[in-house]
């Protein structure tokens, strides 16, 4: 009984291993039918269409595709298709219906190629794949070679002319082909390294994500993605590649066709519980929260993200866990900060609020920039933490941390490199120096102390998110309840995609610049699901010009105005503090002021004894948000309220032995307590105080000769400097007691231009640049250094040359080229951008202006025609006339409606213009 129930055993186990045998022998033979245990571990991403005639088609007939298409690689791959239908009816109709994959390999440093997988579900598609080889190698410039690879045959077809190399190997029903020969071997090593025991980790994802009819799947590894961005990135940003790695495992997502562009939305998978945390696993399962910092971002961001969770707290112990796992770097910067100072970082993240975002401003003409929001709770708390570590790096007294009002918001230094980054991560790397102000319940880091005045002064102009009604219906499409937001405003990118990507890409993305600019925008939201996953949506919008063809490029004329007698200076743009609408200041040729409404009517007339002279400044004189109005005439300061009336003790007369030149406004401390400067034609300076009382040492200050233009006011370094340069080549820094400071006066070359200016947080990094009217470009700072001088390149003897500053936005500026019979518009470095035809002895008025999102326009007024004309920055003429002018125009930018508005000035007429560009 024993021996038989012994040998019942042994043939039950003989048939459990039998059962296990052909249950794995049928495993590997349905494991190797399928594309997936084909794809090497080194592939980056995985496409996968069931119908990829049908996709290709809705792809090309869609906007971007019709745009991008005609890029020289997508012509290769078109062109590379077609020859391959041309073969026969036959080989076109099964490319038609034949499911394809194909994966994604980095094969050099700054390239990547493809594997295409293609399944030969039947005897007849073998032949006409055969038949398709045969069409090819018997045509002349054809050579057809084999090799064997790890137990297996590649087959190569090159092209001989060009030296192109298609290499396949067709196994268990695969057909696999590439146009980098070597990526084939990683396929053989694939295929001889998996078996049912050991799986590629493709099959596995796919397995969790089967390819469905919708549209093609996309597979993504993102331990990858760091590989593909390195092939596109310059060498700076490699290291700040790394993170992409540990966003999380892996991800699929499904794209589709819209009208506007492409939408991908799918999921992906996070590290389990036992493997260190991903970074979109630190939101663990609690819900995001709708953006509420739109007050605050820029409208000229190029690129942001954000970050939100509900339980701010939560997500902090979680952080924490993530930068052990791959960030130590982190952690240890904390800790020594923690034990330098004496301060401990958890007064920071502890009282993190419930959203962070990161915003690269635009910026073409500077290095990038980076402004960091972050939303605090216990406010005064985390203030006093930064203040406390202000204090500590700027020396034993704090006497060497920067601070500074500005818009009446108190600006502050933290002189520790990379400063967000010790308490964020490495993500928020990128502040070589650090600014940080308080906004409400947020507080503001600053990669630079310029950085740092450009996001104050757009909050100051509402130049934010919130007041842009094309932006916030962007934001509306959005998942308000994402953990995880990046948008890409991928016309105002240009400037930094050109900046961060290598040499190599560099050169295509300017070759093909205006096609790629025709894409609008990218945006990426995820949020965390249960069961260690997460959602991907995705979308890239196509900019089509929406403007309907007989308003495009057009001027329409929104008003226009008559004065009494003929206009005697160009139109002023002044802000109503009613409602902050444009108003025009202006006065006519019998010296009536006038002002004139957003809607063209005259507000008010005012006759004056004398005409205006220089700037019209406006200020708030009596500190309650009115705006009032000084100029100067020849020998008077004057101070206008709205309705024209004077106020406090103005007009002052200025005892000047010669007629006044300019009058300029300083704010010394950035609380409204003004000084007044005038200035006379034969250098003598008059300042006064708020009353209009004469300061000691200003009655007047003599310098002796005329000087280029108005006196310039910086404060950097917590003292306050002057800046006065006299057309003798002459240039002043005075205190505000009216003396040299040391270094001064400075000796340069003479017809000084007006002065470009960076400011810095110290006399010694704030940096002035001069150009002469012969070419001859110096800066220096306000210790008195020379740093250098650069000649231009001077045609003739009589070449004149003049800087052309844009007046909207800080950081940018022109060189104007003037030759007897050309003018010549060159960029800072004195390449030639564009030449126009000018009239010998013509008098040209120049102006430069870059609203940003690629819109940068040169205005050239010609003085003896009274017109004006518009031109980009490759010398098109942009809009369809020229326009009346006698004075150089006053332009700005809408960006409610996207539209320029022209105001301009001829005879007795003052006119409102304005042009759709968008």
């Amino acid at each position: 009984m024993r021996v038989k129930r012994s040998y019942l055993l042994i043939a039950l186990a003989f048939f459990f291993v039998a059962a296990a045998f052909f249950i794995y022998r049928w495993r590997e033979r349905q494991l190797f039918s399928s594309v997936w245990s084909f794809i090497p571990r080194n592939a980056v991403l995985v496409v996968r269409s069931e119908q990829p005639a049908r996709d290709l088609r809705q792809w090309q007939e869609s906007a971007p595709g019709k745009t991008v298409r005609t890029l020289p690689y997508f012509r290769k791959l078109g062109s590379r298709l077609a020859n391959l239908k041309g073969a026969s009816d036959d080989i076109g109709n099964w490319l038609e219906k034949t499911p394809v994959a194909a994966s994604l390999h980095v094969t050099s440093p700054d390239d990547f190629d493809y594997v295409f997988y293609l399944p030969l579900s039947s005897g007849n598609d073998r032949e006409l794949f055969e038949k398709a080889v045969q069409h090819f190698t018997s045509g002349s410039g054809y050579r057809s070679d084999s090799r064997k690879f790890g137990g297996m045959l590649i087959r190569e077809i090159t092209h001989m002319p060009s030296a192109t190399r298609f290499s396949y190997i067709l196994h268990e029903k695969i057909l696999v082909c590439s146009f980098s020969p070597f990526l084939l071997e990683d396929v053989v090593r694939t295929l001889n390294q998996t078996s049912a025991l050991n799986p590629n980790s493709w099959t596995a994802l796919h397995e969790s994500y089967p390819a469905g009819e919708a549209g093609p799947q996309f597979y993504i590894s993102m331990p990858g993605l760091p590989r593909l961005a390195q092939v596109f990135a310059s060498a700076v940003l490699d290291g700040q590649m790394r993170d992409l790695a540990y966003l999380g495992r892996s991800a699929w997502v499904t794209a589709l066709s819209t009208a506007e562009g492409f939408l991908l939305e799918g999921e992906g998978k996070l590290a389990g519980e036992k493997e260190p945390v991903d970074f979109l696993a630190t939101f663990g399962q609690q819900k995001g929260v709708a953006p509420a910092c739109m007050h605050l971002i820029p409208v000229r961001a190029a690129v942001w993200q954000r970050w939100s969770a509900a339980d701010s707290r939560q997500w902090a112990s979680r952080l924490k866990q993530y930068w052990s796992g791959h960030e130590p770097g982190t952690l240890a910067a904390q800790a020594a900060l923690t034990q330098r100072y004496g301060i401990p970082v958890a007064d920071f993240t502890n009282h993190l609020g419930n959203e962070i975002a990161l915003v690269t401003p635009e910026n073409p003409d500077s290095p990038a920039e980076k402004l960091l929001f972050v939303q605090v709770t216990a406010r005064d708390q985390v203030v006093s933490f930064l203040n406390g570590l202000a204090d500590a790096a700027g020396g034993k007294d704090g006497s060497n941390s920067y601070r500074e009002r500005v818009y009446n918001t108190l600006v502050r230094q933290i002189g520790l490199p990379e400063f967000p980054a010790a308490l964020l991560g490495n993500t928020f790397s990128g502040f070589a120096e650090c600014f940080f102000a308080q906004a409400g319940g947020y507080l503001i880091f600053a990669s630079s102390l310029p950085a740092m005045r450009r996001q104050l002064a757009d909050m100051q102009g509402g130049n934010v998110w919130i007041n842009s009604s094309s932006l916030l219906v962007l934001t509306q499409q959005s998942d308000e309840n994402a953990h995880y937001t990046y948008f890409s405003d991928l016309t105002r990118s240009w400037p930094l995609l050109l900046q961060s990507t290598s040499l190599h890409w560099q050169r295509l993305l300017q070759t093909h610049a205006a096609t790629l600019g025709q894409l609008g925008w990218l945006m990426l939201q995820s949020r965390t699901l249960p069961g260690n996953k997460f959602s991907v949506k995705a979308r890239l919008h196509y900019a089509e010009d929406s403007t309907n063809a007989q308003v495009r490029n057009k001027y329409f004329v929104n008003y226009r105005s008559s004065l009494d007698t003929a206009l005697r200076i160009p139109p002023t743009i002044v802000r109503s503090h009613l409602d902050q609408s444009q108003e025009v200041l202006l006065q006519d040729a019998a010296n009536r002021l006038y002002l004139i409404g957003k809607d063209g009517k005259v507000l008010w007339r005012k006759w004056m004894e004398k005409p205006v002279i220089g700037e019209v400044h406006q200020i708030d004189y009596l500190k309650n948000n009115k705006l009032q109005y000084l100029f100067a005439t020849e020998r008077n300061l004057y101070l206008l309220d709205r309705n024209g009336n004077a106020v406090g003790n103005f007009p002052v007369r200025v005892p000047a032995p010669a007629p006044l030149q300019s009058a300029a406004v300083f704010d010394y401390e950035n609380n409204l307590e003004y000084r007044f400067l005038a200035q006379d034609l034969v250098g003598n300076l008059f300042l006064y105080d708020k009353a209009g009382k004469v300061l000691d040492g200003w009655n007047p200050l003599k310098l002796g000769s005329r000087l280029q233009g108005p006196v310039r006011h910086l404060r950097t370094g917590g003292k306050n400097y002057l800046l006065a340069l006299r057309l003798d080549g002459t240039v002043h820094v005075l205190n505000r007691k009216g003396k040299d400071y040391a270094g001064f006066p400075l000796t340069l070359s003479r017809s000084i231009n007006p002065p470009y200016i960076e400011q810095g947080t110290d006399p010694e990094n704030t940096i002035v640049t001069v150009l002469t009217n012969k070419g001859e470009i110096a800066r220096f700072n306000l210790k008195g250094k020379l740093l250098d001088r650069q000649q231009l390149y001077q045609p003739s003897k009589n070449t004149l040359f003049r800087i052309a500053v844009d007046p909207s936005r800080q950081g940018s500026w022109l060189v104007v080229r003037q030759d007897e019979q050309s003018i010549s518009i060159l960029d800072r470095k004195g390449t030639l951008l564009f030449t126009k035809e000018a009239e010998p002895q013509g008098k040209y008025q120049v102006q430069y202006y870059n609203f940003g999102a690629g819109l940068r326009l040169i205005a050239f007024t010609d003085l003896a025609k009274n017109q004006m004309q518009l031109f980009d920055l490759t010398g098109n003429r942009v809009g369809d006339k020229e326009l009346p002018s006698s004075f150089p125009a006053s332009i700005l930018y809408s960006d409610h409606f996207d539209k320029l508005l022209l105001y301009t000035g001829n005879g007795r007429q003052v006119q409102l213009t304005s042009m759709k560009v968008r």
